[in-house]
Order: structure tokens, then sequence, then C-alpha cells
């Protein structure tokens, strides 16, 4: 099977001829988009041949818009998907599925959600100013959330095969529940809705602490993705809730300090747990970029035996 052979089929509940794994880290380039970018994210996919080609972009939102004081929210504009540092990445991920297109395999990049944008552009003060001003707020996070809408449907463009949505604030460490649900939740919603043209959307709540799963389990996607080893809850656990596909069985923040053989062995046993239901052999988020490149083999290793 192909790489997207093998991912279609464990969508459709059907058993492809090995699990499919996927894995991805941080490049911290400079610049962090463009031709250099999208060449070192090459070398890596045809070194370790994961599954899924994850781009994993390290591209913040624009310098000029920036909160300072809450009457900031309003002046925040939602910028063009195709411009930018978002045009930048677009640009990206348009010469990596130009490079790949003979190779049949699932290209997605990463999308932050509106509440990590918001999270950093305030610097980390978008809650209190929620909590205090809540219809100023929603000026601003309206923009944000426009703006991401036109980044993904500029990824569709380019031939984005789906986006890895990256679901920040909703965790015990962040927003309240009910907070979240009400304030951030719609707009989670909305850009991944504007991916829908993709086949292959991943939904990633990150957190450590405890994530408000029920939330994540509400959203359009076709795979969710967390560090189910690291933080929990266990793949198990979520399966008796969740019939789609889950991807995840590895510890990404313990992978330097395994041997190869250990690695093998948690991944085969995340695989007989998921026995005979779709699952997508991969860490819960990114592993150190300074992973040693015998134990990032070792993921593939667990995936075919």
């Amino acid at each position: 099977m192909t790489h997207g052979e093998r991912v279609r089929t464990v969508l459709a509940g059907d058993t492809p001829d090995r699990t499919p794994f996927t894995f991805w880290y941080h490049f911290h380039l400079t610049p962090p988009a463009g031709p250099n970018m999208a060449e070192s994210e090459l070398q890596f996919f045809r070194k370790y041949r994961p599954d899924i080609f994850k781009v994993m972009h390290d591209i913040e939102y624009e310098e000029s818009q920036r909160v300072n004081e809450i009457g900031d929210w309003s002046q925040l504009r939602s910028l063009p998907g195709h411009e930018g540092n978002f045009g930048l990445q677009v640009d990206t991920v348009r010469r990596i599925v130009e490079a790949v297109k003979d190779e049949d395999v699932p290209v997605i990049n990463t999308v932050f959600n509106t509440f990590r944008y918001a999270h950093q552009i305030s610097g980390e003060r978008v809650l209190d100013h929620l909590r205090e001003v809540p219809d100023e707020v929603h000026k601003g996070l309206r923009a944000i959330t426009d703006s991401l809408v036109a980044f993904v449907r500029a990824l569709m463009q380019v031939g984005s095969d789906g986006i890895y949505f990256a679901m920040h604030g909703a965790s015990s460490d962040m927003a309240r529940p009910m907070e979240y649900q009400v304030h951030f939740l719609p707009y989670d919603r909305e850009v991944l809705e504007a991916a829908s043209a993709g086949w292959l959307n991943i939904l990633h709540p990150h957190s450590y602490e405890r994530l408000y799963f029920e939330y994540a389990l509400e959203l359009p996607a076709h795979v969710i993705c967390w560090s189910d080893r690291a933080a929990g809850p266990a793949l198990t656990e979520i399966r008796k809730q969740h019939p789609g596909c889950l991807m995840g069985g590895l510890d990404e923040t313990r992978i330097k300090d395994r041997t190869p053989e250990e690695i093998i062995a948690e991944g085969r046993e995340a695989r007989e747990w998921m026995r005979g239901t779709p699952f997508i052999l991969a860490p819960g988020c990114s592993v150190p970029e300074d992973t040693p490149e015998q134990l990032l083999h070792a993921i593939a290793e667990a995936a075919r035996g």
C-alpha cells in the first residue's frame, strides 16, 4: 500500500497492510517558512517515510496585530490567508505538495486555534480581558478566527489534504470549562469547517493537564490525537466514547530517554489496545528536535512489526 492508501483504509474502518504512523518536530528555522523550511521538511520525510506528512511550522501571528490594552482588541483586523506570515506558510506547503505529488502521501499543515493566538498576542491576558469586557474581546477573537479561516482556505487551494488543528485552551490550566465552551469552541468549529474540503483533518487537544475532552468530541475531525501517554486520558478510555480514528500511543516527553526496543514495545502495546479499530501510531505531540535518529526510526519499526 502507499502512504495515502494506508491512511484512507484506516479512516474507512478497514484493515491496512500495517498500522500507519507519523511523527514530527519543530525545526526552529530563520526564517520559519519558505524554501528552506520546505526543503527541511522534505528531507525529514525522505529520511523517516511517515505515512502522514505533517508540516510543523513556527509561524507567529503578524507582529502588527498585538494587544497591549483592552481597547486594542477592537483594533485587530482580519488577515488574508495568502499574505504575510500565513502567506509564507502557504507557499511552504505549496512547495511541499508539488515535491511529493507522485508519492501519494497526505500533506497536512499545522493550524493553531483562536485561543492560542489570542493568548499569545495579548501577553497571556486574553482570559483576564474576556472576564472583564467580553464584547470588546470578541471583536478581536472574531478577527483572529476570520484570519484562520482565510489561512485554511488558502492551504486547501494549494493542495493541502487537511489540517492538524492544535486546540489550545480547553484544559484545566487555561480556561474554565464553561468559559471555553461559550467563548472559544464555536470558533474552533468554524476553522475546522473551513477545512471540510480536506479528507484528513486531525484534531489535537493540547495540554499536559486535564483536557476538556468532551468538547473535542463535539468537533468535526477525521482523527483525534492527544498526549495520551504523557497526560491522558488513555487511548482505551476514549475508544469507549469515540468509534472514529484515534492517533497516539507513544510518549513524546520520554522518547529521548528510551531505547529503540522500549519504543517498539510501547508502540506495539498501543497497537494491541487498538486492534481492530481505526488507529494511527504517533507521539501525542511533537518530539524533541534533538531526538537521536535511531529512536525515530524505531517508531516506524513499531508500526511494522
